[in-house]
């Protein structure tokens, strides 16, 4: 069964072991919009990167509306082979890689963050991602990363180098090698697909995926309502010993409407 269109999102996220916290997230449900950044080049960086990338995705999304279908036609393709959607998806990370790279003076220089973005709209979902904040979906059970890290050690593993493992311990687990703002161009990672009644999207920062492997999660989002499974992840990522910045944003169908929805240092889990 195709979802005609709707979702509802729960964020939470904490600074781990870090004085700062430099993720931040956005959820607008009107749009369907759903994004999860992590910033990197000092605390005072970091923070305002990812937020700079977050609001440059949405505000390009704003503009394009919430009634319009965006091009999901799989058989409109664009250029590349792309849809039109995959496009304006391509376009909206360029603008969040263009005002992040705008700011870099001074303390700014420097500074980057990753990026992961979901959209649901008219039974299609559209998934963008730079870096290794990653994209997990629920379906019948069965949980699935829809994104492959832009990581060294993901690199190596495809490269038959070492073998898959927890990054967190690989010497090169946290060395990305894409991210906004960190290179004078680079090129995001976009698909979409259809949406099935009853998936659940869960976008987190490598905090959670550095401590937390992937039945875990799986098990998370079973057992427990989205209300739930986002602070219960950000919980057993810190019980875990996560050093770094934990985000999750777990999104889910819905038919209630509710108001755009920001943060970066949220206490508790947002329902929008």
């Amino acid at each position: 069964m195709i979802l005609a269109m709707a979702s509802r999102g729960y964020g939470s996220t904490h600074a781990g072991q870090r004085r700062g916290n430099e993720d931040w997230f956005l959820m607008d449900r009107a749009l369907g919009l759903y994004i999860v950044a992590d910033g990197m080049g000092g605390r005072a960086g970091g923070e305002v990167a990812s937020r700079l990338a977050a609001e440059a995705v949405h505000g390009f999304f704003k503009l394009a509306g919430s009634d319009s279908d965006l091009g999901f036609d799989a058989h409109a393709e664009h250029s590349a082979g792309r849809s039109l959607a995959e496009a304006r998806m391509d376009m909206a990370f360029r603008l969040a890689h263009r005002e992040v790279r705008r700011r870099q003076v001074g303390a700014l220089e420097g500074m980057g963050t990753t990026l992961a973005v979901l959209l649901l709209r008219h039974g299609r979902s559209l998934v963008g991602h730079v870096g290794d904040s990653r994209v997990y979906r629920l379906r019948d059970g069965e949980i699935v990363q829809l994104t492959v890290d832009h990581s060294f050690h993901a690199e190596m593993v495809a490269a038959g180098i070492v073998e898959t493992g927890e990054r967190g311990q690989r010497h090169y687990g946290t060395m990305i090698t894409r991210a906004v703002g960190m290179q004078s161009s680079f090129r995001a990672e976009i698909h979409s697909d259809e949406v099935h009644a009853g998936d659940r999207y869960l976008l987190c920062s490598d905090g959670l995926t550095e401590t937390v492997d992937a039945s875990t999660i799986g098990t998370i989002l079973r057992e427990l309502p989205p209300a739930q499974a986002s602070p219960m992840l950000v919980a057993t990522a810190l019980s875990s010993g996560a050093r770094d910045n934990v985000t999750a944003v777990v999104v889910e169908a819905s038919s209630t409407d509710c108001p755009p929805v920001r943060g970066s240092e949220v206490p508790e889990t947002m329902d929008v």
